[in-house]
């Protein structure tokens, strides 16, 4: 049920046809903090193109934000763009 003054939209669509259409983002469409973020995730975790364990690769993420990478990500995007 749509709230109210909002349009209702339809639920995604299941078919596999819409299910494989690559999806319009990516670092280059991020800002300057989230792409920092978002290249670390991608270091440690690999394109999810199928169903398959993740826990290995969530796992050296894990490790890799307790041990600062996102602090130190962070600092190396924001030392390379000064002024900002």
């Amino acid at each position: 049920m749509p709230l109210p003054g909002l349009p209702s939209t339809p639920p995604p669509s299941t078919s596999p046809r819409f299910a494989r259409r690559p999806i319009c983002a990516g670092p280059h469409l991020l800002g300057a903090g989230t792409r920092a973020a978002y290249t670390l995730v991608r270091k440690h975790v690999g394109f999810l193109d199928r169903d398959r364990r993740m826990d290995g690769e969530l796992a050296e993420l894990a490790t890799a934000l307790r041990l600062g990478a996102l602090r130190e990500a962070l600092s190396a995007d924001a030392a390379a763009r000064p002024g900002c």
